[in-house]
């Protein structure tokens, strides 16, 4: 996935590798991963939250975590209840790193 011109990876990644967290985006080594044993509204709303992460870091927007949260949960029910098709976003996601 490209984001301001920088690609960044998308993994989908099993429960031991993720934790307790549904997905994770790591700045330094742009990357999103994303647990893969959440049901597809979960992972596209996750990857979502990632990227509003991923625009937070890279645009210097320092945002806490909670107004990310809200962002996201927002955002996902405007684009999806307006026939927005977010399953491209995960349409390159790779298994494991």
């Amino acid at each position: 996935m490209n984001i301001l011109g920088i690609e960044c990876p998308v993994f989908l990644c099993n429960d031991e590798e993720m934790g307790s967290a549904a997905g994770t985006f790591q700045g330094t080594y742009p990357r999103i991963r994303i647990r893969e044993t959440t049901d597809k509204q979960t992972r596209e709303s996750t990857t979502l939250h990632e990227v509003l992460e991923a625009l937070n870091w890279r645009l210097n927007l320092d945002l806490k975590h909670e107004t990310i949260m809200r962002l996201e949960a927002g955002l996902y029910q405007v684009l999806t209840q307006n026939g927005v098709d977010l399953s491209p976003l995960l349409a390159h996601a790779k298994r494991k790193e």
